[in-house]
Parts: C-alpha cells; sequence; structure tokens
C-alpha cells in the first residue's frame, strides 16, 4: 500500500501527463494530416492561457487552414474510394459509407391471431400482409349503422355545362400566346406547353 503511494507520488513529480485525444473510429483521411492538427490544437491550448488578439488571428488563420486541408483530404479519399470500386456492389456498399447510412435494423419477434411467436422473416412478411389486407374489412365490421343511413345512398357532384362557348379568334390567340409554358397544367390537364404558340 505504501510502495503505490510512493511510487505514485515520485511519477507525479517527475514524469509530465500528456493529454492525448483518442478516437475509436478515426476517420482514414485524417491519418497523414495528424501533424497539423495537433499543431493547431497547441495553438487553441495557448491562445486560451494568452488570450493575446494576435495568437487568435494566427489560430483563426491555423484553423481555416487545417478545415481546407482535411476537406481536400476527405474529396481525393472518396475520390480514390470509388475509383476502387469495381463492381456495382463496391460501389453501393461505398455509397452507403458515405451518407453514413447504417444497416437497416431487422424486425423482431411479431406474434401472430393465435398468439404464436413468429421469428422466420418470411413468415413474418406474409403474417403482416394479411393483417394489412384484412383491417379495413374487420374494422367494417366492427362499425355500428347509424339509423336511417342508407348503403345506396350517393352524392353527386353537379358540374355546370355551357351550351355555347363564342370564341374570337384574335383573342383567343392573344390569350394563349401569354400563356407560361412553365406552369402546370389545370384541372383539364392540358399542358401549357401544348397551348402556348
Amino acid at each position: 500500500m505504501i510502495w503505490n503511494v510512493l511510487y505514485k507520488d515520485t511519477l507525479n513529480e517527475h514524469i509530465s501527463e500528456r493529454k492525448v485525444k483518442i478516437r475509436s473510429n478515426s476517420l482514414p483521411w485524417m491519418n497523414s494530416h495528424r501533424k497539423i492538427m495537433n499543431h493547431w490544437f497547441k495553438v487553441l491550448k495557448y491562445v486560451k492561457q494568452t488570450g493575446s488578439k494576435a495568437s487568435w488571428e494566427e489560430y483563426r488563420k491555423l484553423r481555416n487552414e487545417v478545415t481546407s486541408v482535411l476537406r481536400i483530404a476527405e474529396a481525393n479519399y472518396w475520390k480514390q474510394e470509388f475509383k476502387n470500386a469495381n463492381f456495382s456492389k463496391d460501389f453501393w456498399k461505398l455509397v452507403g459509407k458515405l451518407t453514413n447510412k447504417k444497416k437497416q435494423s431487422l424486425i423482431g419477434p411479431i406474434r401472430d391471431d393465435q398468439n404464436n411467436i413468429i421469428l422466420d422473416d418470411s413468415i413474418k412478411a406474409e403474417a403482416m400482409n394479411d393483417f394489412f389486407i384484412t383491417i379495413g374489412p374487420t374494422l367494417a365490421s366492427n362499425i355500428n349503422p347509424v339509423e336511417g343511413f342508407s348503403d345506396t345512398m350517393h352524392l353527386y357532384r353537379v358540374s355546370p355545362t355551357l351550351s355555347q362557348v363564342p370564341l374570337e379568334r384574335d383573342k383567343l390567340q392573344k390569350r394563349l400566346s401569354t400563356i407560361n409554358p412553365i406552369k402546370a397544367s389545370g384541372p383539364d390537364l392540358i399542358s401549357p406547353r401544348d397551348l402556348h404558340l
């Protein structure tokens, strides 16, 4: 016990401690730029201690330089990776890695109507399909009918109709020439691009 205390006191007194950042999943394009990043970190520590304006200016320049170097390094890394992807499987794996898409989580066990646990993926898919196919009729059968309501009642939409539409060629041509061809079609589904003269 006493030996441990003496040993630790001696270590603390004669060997300086060094703080190191440890990253479990280091980004591959950063490995070759550790030196400039460490220098940037040291300047930041120094600036925080001194607080001088000139030090802050130096820190900002160094920060911008490091950011620029890392962006270029990342772009070059991904270019090289895509160049090395010879097969479509490799390509799509890279796209997933680049967009940080995690592997899709699997659906856990589910229970069917008889309270049995289903583990097989294909049987789970069938059970879910059966459930969603029958949910509408099942819910409809549970609805109590309203008095005086008949299934044969229908609602009709009355559209106004014109027996005659007077057209003047000059006015129609002028109107059609002002239509913006980029706009979407109206309720008649005729594209303005087709009407534009």
